[in-house]
């Protein structure tokens, strides 16, 4: 993601003296937007992975509420595990979230330069066009 960006703004800025077109800009929001999308996705995976351990250890619960002694250990077991498990996947869902924003950080910065980049191509333009048009 951030060497797309990146690849793409070493382009704009090789070709500063060129104003930018409406379809660079549609590609850029197209690949903002396609970002976005790919961080929502991930982000639903890891909550849905979430639910389906929440569904077990539920399951698993009244089992051993009951006592039922021959499947009694072996329940306490598996909870531990499902607990476990939860407990890691919380710590990766919230390292998902703080990269998330990291990234929707980084990715508004570099908008942002995009956006310094077509104010500077522009003033450079209207100085140019204005040189020219004593």
């Amino acid at each position: 993601m951030n060497t797309q960006l990146k690849a793409l703004i070493d382009i704009m800025v090789g070709v500063e003296a060129q104003a930018p077109s409406p379809r660079s800009d549609r590609f850029i929001e197209h690949f903002i937007h396609e970002e976005q999308e790919d961080l929502k996705e991930r982000g639903n995976v890891a909550s849905n992975t979430i639910q389906e351990q929440l569904n077990l250890s539920r399951h698993a619960r009244p089992g051993e509420q009951h006592g039922l002694s021959l499947h009694e250990e072996l329940l306490r077991v598996k909870l531990d595990a499902v607990e476990q498990q939860q407990k890691n996947l919380n710590k990766e869902r919230e390292e998902f979230e703080k990269q998330k924003l990291r990234d929707k950080a980084e990715l508004d910065k570099e908008k942002a330069k995009l956006v310094q980049l077509k104010t500077r191509n522009l003033k450079t333009e209207d100085s140019r066009t204005d040189n020219q048009n004593p």
